[in-house]
């Protein structure tokens, strides 16, 4: 019972004991699952022995239980643990940026922001200008390393790989996560002159001594070189600069490939938003088609650069969420395919709202205008379309009804969150293929997606009929892998608007 006394011990800092005594507090096997379960799923952005410590505040031991509950598909003690955690925080006297605290209120909005509910999600919206602030405060005080293996212990390289890469990046990825689900600006950018090195390689963040961590520091192969964070934002973003991922380079570690990722698609979002603005002021045709011309190719190019990167070892084929690797690449690879989207949508997106309010007026608009929304037929766009449609086809070798019982298991949410933007972007193309391409025929890569689509839709829809519109039932057809239990609530309200969605386009 110790973890569980030592908890209620230090909780008595923030909350008055006579509540805690009336509390069910939960015993010390469950917070220990909770542990492991965070450990087994979630944990980069914090250390082992930091997660295990006897010495931890009670408040970041209750928000690293939170999310480990969470995958332990035990949502009562999930939400418990969550709220006992932000209450601490608010009563919290000490310094609201030291590390502890910073880690806590990040794994936090990461639990409010993808619940499902739209009350938490808007608390988490509102919450990330904590965090982005402390990524602008705390990127000051680093720049990249010429070799800290060689010059520093152990503790003081935890301290700093801690403090620096992972909780930096790990806010990164929580606003491009919530970018992409929410139509939120990432919050994070690349200043003029502010570098950040890459997190070093996971065999030295697993390391839980210091005889295991010299292990590992020894059997790394350095080159010397190793690039920071901007070199390698220019290479993938911009082609610039020298390849990071040459011969001459010390080897990346897979939590600096999802995080530079995660930049990239950053990038792409603030790209499109200053297309989108730049063709308004555009009077001539010529110079609004030259820019929309422009981004588009910039985005694929950098997209095609990435997907390099990720191939480079092993084809897309063979990686899975199983991989002797790590999932790492195969989520970067999920994360590409939001890259395509964004090239393709070409204004034609789902207000986001409809995550946000529980009203049924404001969310049916919401859905009504995306069906009555525009796609311009062109030259990339199917090409686009089709990377979209495999990745959407990815589930079904492995059998459509098993993976709906295994994805809540094994898919992340950089899995889910992709998969709806892939799946609102398809289905509103072939709808917009379906009632407005008539006296226009189809080229010959649209026609075969048409037939790839129809063909699925016989094998896996018995209530589909070749006659019937095809978009309303690739809506409930992906809509019914987010209907099961996934470990992310949001999911939930996914499958929910994806079926809303399918009512608007039969309408």
């Amino acid at each position: 019972e110790d973890l569980r006394a030592t908890a209620l011990d230090d909780l008595k800092k923030y909350i008055p004991a006579e509540e805690l005594r009336e509390l069910e507090f939960p015993r010390t096997r469950v917070l220990q699952k909770c542990l492991r379960s965070y450990i087994k799923s979630f944990h980069p952005i914090l250390h082992l022995t930091q997660i295990l410590g006897s010495d931890n505040p009670s408040p970041l031991t209750l928000a690293i239980c939170s999310i480990g509950a969470l995958y332990l598909t035990d949502p009562k003690n999930a939400t418990l643990f969550k709220d006992l955690g932000t209450r601490a925080l608010q009563t919290d006297d000490s310094d609201s940026q030291c590390l502890w605290a910073v880690q806590c209120r990040l794994l936090i909005t990461c639990f409010n922001a993808f619940n499902g509910r739209p009350s938490d999600i808007q608390v988490a919206t509102e919450n990330m200008t904590f965090p982005h602030k402390e990524f602008r405060i705390r990127i000051q005080g680093f720049r990249p390393r010429v070799d800290v293996l060689k010059t520093t212990s152990s503790p003081k390289w935890r301290n700093r790989e801690a403090s620096k890469s992972r909780l930096l990046f790990g806010i990164l990825i929580l606003g491009s996560l919530m970018s992409v689900t929410y139509d939120l600006s990432p919050g994070v950018t690349m200043a003029p002159g502010v570098d950040l090195e890459l997190p070093e390689d996971e065999a030295l963040w697993e390391s839980t001594s210091e005889g295991e961590w010299q292990a590992a520091r020894g059997s790394i192969q350095s080159t010397g070189y190793v690039p920071g964070f901007k070199a390698a934002w220019n290479f993938l973003a911009f082609g610039k600069g020298l390849d990071p991922f040459g011969a001459n380079c010390t080897p990346w570690s897979t939590f600096s490939v999802l995080a530079v990722i995660h930049l990239v698609i950053n990038h792409m979002w603030y790209l499109m938003q200053t297309t989108q603005y730049l063709t308004i002021f555009a009077l001539d045709p010529e110079v609004e088609q030259k820019l929309r011309s422009l981004s588009d190719i910039s985005i694929s190019s950098a997209l095609g650069r990435c997907y390099k990167v990720l191939t480079s070892r092993r084809p897309e084929s063979e990686r899975s969420n199983d991989d002797p690797d790590g999932p790492m690449i195969f989520k970067c690879l999920a994360l590409l395919r939001i890259g395509f989207v964004r090239t393709s949508i070409a204004g034609a997106a789902l207000n986001q709202i409809v995550h946000l309010t529980e009203d049924e007026a404001t969310r049916s608009e919401a859905i009504r205008s995306y069906v009555r929304s525009e796609i311009p037929r062109s030259a990339f766009i199917p090409a686009a379309v089709q990377r979209i449609f495999q990745a959407l086809c990815l589930p079904l070798p492995a059998g459509h009804i098993l993976t709906k019982k295994t994805a809540a298991f094994t898919w992340s949410i950089e899995h889910a969150i992709p998969g709806w933007e892939c799946a609102l972007y398809f289905t509103k193309w072939i709808h917009v293929i379906e009632t407005h391409t008539q006296g226009s025929p189809l080229n010959a890569q649209e026609q075969e997606i048409i037939d790839n689509v129809q063909k699925i839709l016989l094998d896996i829809d018995g209530d589909w009929e070749a006659s019937g519109p095809m978009a309303p039932a690739i809506c409930r057809l992906w809509a019914s892998l987010y209907d099961d239990t996934w470990v992310w609530e949001v999911t939930r309200r996914m499958g929910f608007l994806l079926r809303e969605l399918a009512s608007a386009f039969e309408s």
